[in-house]
């Protein structure tokens, strides 16, 4: 990419991230935001991030995606947050807390992005492991991060990425394990677990929920269809009622 191709795409994520936070919490709110950023961007100059899985495995995780740089509409813009990978022993902590049966279970990360969970996920015996995201951008990256692993004490073998609505996606009927890092807002939240609740009433089956970073933490503990099983240092696990 050219130098001022690369400016123009730069320009353009900027002027989609201002709109995008301008719609969720307003002007002033956005002026806030963009403040805080700053100083956390200062707090950060001349640290350099080490990825140890990427760096392992050869797969391409670890880099941020801001939500004004991924290829969906405007309107889909508005309720997005950005990909930014989970980390490694964060999420390993959910997994290994589960008090079920891994092989009775499908893994699916709702928000897949780059895959970073998915590839974890098959540490472990899972049934099957399936990652959706709205993404083409995302997805495409996570289907050649699958490719690349390769790992000996890899248990699960049937790893599948999905692009399309996760609000909308029609859940397999077995027993599941749903994984989020913060990948949207209260609206699609909200969209997310009537889908799931319809589900459940339709095949009831067990369900766990291992949510990272809760933002939305409230939308899960009003359903009536889950109840809080754990609390991690940085996720809340909830698992269905039947």
């Amino acid at each position: 990419m050219s130098s001022i191709s690369a400016l123009l795409s730069s320009a353009r994520t900027f002027r989609r991230e201002v709109v995008r936070k301008i719609r969720q919490v307003g002007v002033f709110g956005t002026l806030r935001h963009s403040g805080a950023k700053a100083v956390r961007g200062i707090q950060r100059l001349g640290l350099t991030e080490s990825e140890p899985f990427d760096l392992k495995y050869g797969t391409d995780t670890a880099v941020i995606v801001p939500a004004g740089a991924l290829d969906i509409s405007n309107e889909q813009l508005t309720h997005c947050n950005r990909y930014e990978a989970v980390g490694t022993e964060h999420f390993l902590s959910g997994l290994r807390a589960l008090p079920i049966a891994y092989d009775e279970f499908t893994f699916i990360d709702i928000g897949c992005g780059k895959g970073r969970p998915l590839l974890l996920a098959a540490l472990f015996p899972f049934k099957r492991i399936i990652g959706i995201d709205i993404s083409t951008k995302l997805t495409a990256i996570a289907r050649r991060n699958i490719d690349r692993f390769v790992e000996k004490d890899q248990k699960c073998l049937h790893i599948s990425v999905i692009l399309g609505d996760a609000t909308a996606y029609e859940l397999p009927q077995g027993n599941l394990v749903l994984y989020l890092n913060n990948p949207f807002d209260r609206k699609l939240m909200e969209q997310l677990l009537a889908n799931i609740e319809r589900s459940m009433v339709q095949f009831p089956r067990e369900v766990y929920a291992i949510y990272h970073n809760p933002q939305y933490r409230d939308c899960w503990e009003k359903s009536s269809a889950f109840i809080q099983a754990k609390t991690g240092a940085r996720y809340i696990m909830y698992q269905s009622r039947t």
